[in-house]
């Protein structure tokens, strides 16, 4: 594998601002000739329609899936860390990536707020459905007991254990059944984290608290007496009596 580039593919359907190709997030065509890109450069947010959050996150994930596909087939034989973790990892980070540049979009009313959800659980579905890949489990085990693997530096070993930590308690060594179930429990507990987030966040929203009385703000860090606390009163004069 020349890199983990060789894998991704531009996720967004033609017309959409948005262009993540890869761990690296540009502004578009025009912007890819004028500059290089930098990782998560802001796209054209006043371009960007509600039909494109979905839309681009699905083919994200189709590419994504497909390049799962023909990374576990290339490294069958021999997995090494860099066409094989990092190429992985380059695309997580392009999921990743793009989920957080839609973030801002949160604001924009409950429709784009929906939308954003329903990116983010497909999201989370993704990493999941990842995780309980028992092939993809058993090519980083075999790479982390690989005798070229036992001269990896501490942090690459690591890195390594904790992948597959990770594959385990994601189900990736239960059978189909367990791993469904488990799936459904993930789904539903997201699901139950939005919920509980959106209602925090109203609840946040509409409450007010009226203090009439300054002397409460005493000791808070931003607390300034009121203006005609500051002020000294002028001296009355015996000529005004």
């Amino acid at each position: 594998m020349a890199g983990a580039g060789a894998y991704i593919v531009s996720p967004w359907r033609t017309g959409n601002p948005l262009k993540v190709t890869g761990p690296s997030v540009t502004q578009g065509a025009a912007h890819d000739q004028q500059s290089p890109a930098r990782p998560l450069d802001p796209p054209a947010y006043a371009d960007i329609r509600l039909e494109h959050l979905t839309a681009g996150i699905d083919q994200i994930i189709l590419d994504n899936h497909n390049a799962l596909a023909r990374i576990i087939l290339a490294q069958r034989g021999l997995p090494t860390w860099d066409d094989l973790v990092m190429a992985i990892d380059a695309l997580d980070a392009r999921l990743n990536n793009a989920v957080r540049l839609i973030v801002p979009l949160y604001t924009r009313g409950e429709a784009w707020k929906a939308a954003v959800d329903e990116c983010w659980l497909k999201t989370q579905a993704y990493h999941q459905a990842k995780l309980q890949n028992a092939t993809l489990l058993a090519l980083y085990q075999r790479l982390a007991d690989s005798a070229h693997g036992a001269l990896f530096s501490h942090e690459r070993r690591m890195s390594l254990q904790q992948s597959i930590k990770a594959f385990r308690l994601s189900g990736a060594e239960l059978g189909e059944t367990e791993r469904a179930r488990l799936m459904n429990l993930q789904t539903s507990i997201s699901a139950q984290r939005n919920l509980f987030l959106d209602n925090l966040a109203h609840a946040t929203g509409a409450w007010t608290l009226l203090i009439t009385d300054a002397r409460r703000l005493q000791g808070s860090t931003r607390w300034r007496p009121p203006p005609w606390r500051a002020r000294p009163r002028p001296r009355a004069s015996r000529a005004g009596w």
